[in-house]
């Protein structure tokens, strides 16, 4: 089964896209933040993605790309952007949130 790291920024998104990905079969581990995310991602661990939330500054989210970039070189990398910003640099996927529809088929594509 696909295993997922989602990074999120609201705890409302976290749950939802959480449990939107576990209704679709993916196994989703997730933290809150980047500082969670590092401390939960220290041990290692293998993943097939990554997902970079969208509801942090670009400053924030693009720290954790460079970060999870260092510390899996081989990892797929999918950055939820607000509609405002076009993409986030590093990122393997990028996608402008506007509902779950075009973000849960790369998310499939990212996988398979």
């Amino acid at each position: 089964m696909p295993k997922v790291f989602q990074i999120a920024y609201s705890p409302e998104l976290l749950f939802t896209r959480e449990a939107v990905l576990r209704s679709r079969g993916y196994v989703v581990e997730s933290a809150l933040g980047n500082e969670a995310s590092k401390k939960a991602l220290e041990s290692g661990g293998s993943y097939h993605l990554f997902i970079v939330g969208h509801a942090a500054p670009e400053q924030v989210r693009q720290e954790m790309v460079r970060w999870v970039r260092q510390k899996f070189p081989n990892a797929r990398v999918l950055a939820l952007n607000p509609p405002n910003v076009a993409c986030e640099h590093g990122a393997d996927y990028n996608v402008a949130l506007n509902g779950s529809g075009v973000w849960l088929a790369v998310v499939e594509q990212a996988v398979s």
